[in-house]
């Protein structure tokens, strides 16, 4: 007895099922393509593109901050070495100034005693100025050390995200082989009917008939329409009324 697998099918039976063997492969590459273009890794990758924008805004608002306080401290420290030259000169002033006048004296004393208390403020506020900056710095070198954390993660990200490439155009590459060979073979009315379908429904152009349900949409057709397809000829061109697309029956398969 001969293997139903084996027995050679009906012209009709080849036509349609030519047909949906294209179809099948148009869904394969279709999900291809579509891994292709949703890769994980893309996903990984644009999550850390976020993060560093965010950081990048705080980090740029860091750094604005930690410039300016900075510049203060710069000019706490010139305004205590400008006094404290002052200072010298005036202690030098005051320990030669044997035989001066007491007034004259009193003036340097006086001076002395401003330049300490000015010394003193600029110090302290030198002092509030470095309490500030130290925060800052330690958050920008934390964001720094991020910043190098991400950098490997992305390096590793994009080699996962190249091996999948390359695994799914392998893939790809011999789906469209096959169906660059099964194309050829395709019947043309039947492969243009097809190709207009797929241009408006999207990948999924042509449906098994299933009892009364369209495998396309999932949806039942009426009693009389499926009594009428019953009665059409083998090679005849029908459409799932809710869907619009192309019905294989299952006498035509046989």
């Amino acid at each position: 007895m001969a293997d139903p697998e084996h027995e050679q099918t009906s012209p009709t039976a080849h036509r349609w099922r030519s047909l949906l063997e294209l179809q099948d492969l148009d869904v394969a590459i279709h999900q291809l393509e579509h891994r292709r273009s949703h890769l994980p890794e893309l996903a990984e990758l644009r999550a850390l593109e976020a993060d560093e924008a965010a950081e990048a805004t705080t980090v740029a608002e860091l750094e604005e901050r930690q410039s300016a306080l900075v510049a203060t401290q710069r000019n706490h420290e010139a305004e205590i070495a400008s006094s404290q030259l002052r200072l010298t000169n005036l202690e030098a002033k005051m320990a030669s100034a044997q035989g001066a006048a007491a007034r004259d004296l009193q003036a340097i004393d006086h001076e002395v005693s401003q330049l300490r208390g000015h010394i003193a403020a600029s110090e302290d506020a030198e002092l509030e100025v470095l309490e500030e900056l130290e925060p800052i710095e330690t958050e920008l070198r934390a964001a720094r050390g991020r910043s190098e954390s991400r950098a490997l993660e992305r390096s590793a990200i994009r080699q996962r995200g190249a091996a999948a490439v390359a695994a799914l155009d392998v893939e790809l590459a011999e789906h469209r082989g096959r169906r660059t060979a099964l194309v050829a073979g395709v019947d043309p009315v039947l492969l243009a009917r097809y190709d207009q379908i797929r241009s408006k429904l999207g990948v999924v152009a042509v449906a098994r008939l299933n009892g009364a349900r369209c495998e396309g949409c999932h949806l039942e057709l009426s009693s009389v329409e499926v009594d009428r397809l019953r009665k059409l000829d083998d090679d005849a061109l029908v459409s799932c009324d809710n869907c619009g697309r192309l019905l294989v029956r299952a006498s035509q398969l046989r």
